[in-house]
């Protein structure tokens, strides 16, 4: 679900986590975002 939140695949969240990639442009930036504000995707995630 995280990776779906930040519009990529759950493989390159994998690559991040596993140090074989660093994120890159706005998905750095939004995990900057949601480092310093763990709510923030709660708070505008639409409910089903």
């Amino acid at each position: 679900m995280f990776a779906g939140s930040l519009g990529v695949s759950p493989k390159t969240v994998e690559a991040w986590e596993n140090g074989r990639n660093k994120p890159e442009g706005a998905s750095r930036r939004l995990l900057e975002i949601v480092r310093d504000d763990p709510d923030f995707l709660r708070r505008f995630q639409i409910e089903g």
